[in-house]
């Protein structure tokens, strides 16, 4: 992969409190990095580190009457904590997509998996007008899903799980976005299956010029896609670099804890 200076994601000392009654909780203290295009960014730390907090705040999710959010996260010459609700909205799906940790709670349990998909179809082709979208056949397809009746007239429960999250990805896909933040995306699947998604999320990252920003817990699951890794810790970096430096020449004792080698 060609290497460039070009940032199409840039946050900068992201901070994010938690306002819990009277009281607050540091989730992210000064987060910093940059992600490029084509490229994908892997977020990794245990559980409670900040790093869904983050997926949020690229999104623009989190709660403002529970979370107060300050830095930057820069889209282009859009800082999206700044933006207001309308354009979050246009963004979401058209330009940034976000894969959920558990497919069978973004799923919603009452809807057939095609009159959801349609939902998304009608949203993003609603704001996303000058590029086009992905009909939710060719969504699909692209998710290696089968564009079945035997598929679509189907409820979340009735799917796998490996299947539940190949339909998130074809709701995330069907914008053609350029980033897709991906949280936990294998955490509920079982090893075969989780090695089927990251293969599946590598050859979109490479033939479909969209880039990722994956968060995990699992070093191994990054490691197998990752151009560049950051590791988190208690709400704040304590390493960063390309995933050979992280993985062949960990400096923090917490990353070689992660990588296996005894301190």
């Amino acid at each position: 992969m060609a290497m460039t200076n070009e940032k199409l994601l840039e946050v900068n000392d992201l901070c994010v409190t938690y306002r819990i009654g009277k009281k607050s909780l540091e989730a992210v203290k000064g987060v910093s990095f940059h992600l490029r295009p084509g490229f994908c960014l892997g977020i990794v730390g245990e559980s409670g580190s900040g790093k869904s907090t983050i997926a949020a705040s690229v999104l623009g999710i989190l709660p403002r009457e529970l979370a107060k959010v300050n830095g930057e996260v820069l889209w282009g010459d859009e800082d999206l904590l700044r933006l207001s609700r309308a354009r979050l909205n246009a963004l979401r799906g058209a330009e940034i997509s976000m894969i959920f940790q558990n497919p069978s709670q973004a799923l919603h349990p009452m809807y057939t998996i095609e009159f959801q998909l349609e939902q998304v179809f009608d949203k993003v082709s609603s704001s996303n007008f000058s590029k086009g979208t992905l009909s939710v056949s060719e969504a699909m397809s692209m998710a290696r899903l089968k564009c079945s009746k035997d598929i679509l007239n189907t409820y979340p429960h009735e799917l796998s799980g490996g299947m539940k999250q190949r339909v998130m990805l074809a709701m995330a896909l069907m914008g053609k976005p350029q980033l897709i933040v991906a949280d936990e995306p294998t955490s509920a699947l079982d090893v075969t299956v989780q090695l089927e998604v990251i293969e599946l999320l590598r050859s979109i990252i490479a033939n479909e010029n969209v880039s990722l920003l994956l968060i995990s817990h699992n070093l191994g699951v990054v490691a197998g896609i990752a151009d560049e890794i950051v590791v988190l810790r208690n709400g704040g970096i304590v390493e960063s670099g390309t995933a050979e430096q992280i993985l062949l020449e960990p400096q923090h004792t917490y990353t070689r804890e992660l990588v296996g080698i005894r301190v």
